[in-house]
């Protein structure tokens, strides 16, 4: 059994529609079982999608990223219901990801040579002229045509064909939560080892890598999967995001007090260049300038 879990505000709905049609069709063209697919709801306002579950809704304003995923797994582990599943296959894909024609079976096959690791694909960012939603909606017929657009992001390792490769020690630094797989009992090592994504990280920004380096620091192995393609579908963004200015902020200084290292530093960099942020030394905080 496969389970896919996501996490989406009202704003992505048509997104998580979108994914949803195509782990339906891909799982249809291999002959195979669809998925299970469940969505957390984040922000005040509560959607339905059908065929999608529904795992919990989550109604701050501020999304708690952290805690959603750590329900997502629960959920797909039995862990909230106290009756634990096989130990089958959990996909966490962002719900703006659309899953290539492989993702499902690559993964299953990946963990099936790896059970006890987390295993993740590379992902391409779409372009704004790719990234229409009708045509993403329309191309969900025939998986196969975003083939032709792949173009993984270069941050991560190129992993050619249908190639396994463990990650380096570096290599956890660029673990994303966009796309990764796990089996249950490693899902369920992983809360009982450190609990999962760290739930202090509030709103936005480095719960990620905070669950990468816990994943080295636990011996947990991380894995490159040759042909489990996402694709990031276009979407507006800052660079820096100031958007996420207060969030980056505290969760910088809170990976820093844990660490003794600084997380997303270009974009802390960025602000203190415009004279948003000013490192405190003394305190070894970060503070926004008011």
């Amino acid at each position: 059994m496969t389970t896919v879990v996501t996490l989406a505000d009202f704003n992505r709905r048509e997104r998580v529609v979108a994914q949803h049609e195509y782990l339906l069709q891909t799982a249809h063209d291999a002959g195979e079982e669809p998925p299970r697919h469940g969505v957390v709801i984040l922000g005040p306002e509560r959607f339905a999608v059908d065929g999608v579950e529904i795992i919990a809704h989550l109604s701050d304003r501020q999304p708690h990223l952290a805690a959603a995923r750590n329900l997502a797994g629960d959920w797909a582990t039995g862990s909230e219901s106290g009756r634990s599943r096989a130990n089958e296959t959990i996909i966490f894909l962002d719900a703006d990801c659309v899953p290539g024609s492989d993702l499902l079976r690559r993964y299953r096959q990946a963990l099936e040579q790896e059970p006890s690791a987390v295993v993740t694909g590379p992902v391409t960012y779409l372009q704004e002229t790719d990234s229409q939603l009708e045509q993403i909606r329309a191309g969900a017929q025939s998986p196969s045509w975003l083939d032709q657009l792949r173009q993984p992001h270069p941050a991560r390792p190129e992993i050619e064909g249908t190639q396994l490769r463990k990650a380096t020690e570096q290599e956890y630094d660029v673990f994303w939560s966009l796309t990764f797989a796990l089996t249950s009992a490693t899902w369920r090592r992983i809360r009982r080892s450190w609990g999962g994504f760290d739930e202090d990280f509030h709103g936005y920004g480095g719960e990620d890598t905070d669950f990468g380096w816990q994943m080295r620091e636990h011996g947990v192995p991380l894995f490159w999967v040759g042909g489990a393609d996402a694709f990031h579908v276009w979407h507006p963004v800052s660079s820096p995001p100031w958007e996420h200015l207060n969030d980056i902020v505290e969760n910088a200084n809170r990976f820093y007090a844990k660490w003794g290292k600084w997380p997303m530093k270009d974009w802390l960099d960025a602000f203190e260049r415009d004279g948003a942020v000013q490192l405190m030394p003394t305190v070894g905080k970060y503070a926004v300038v008011k």
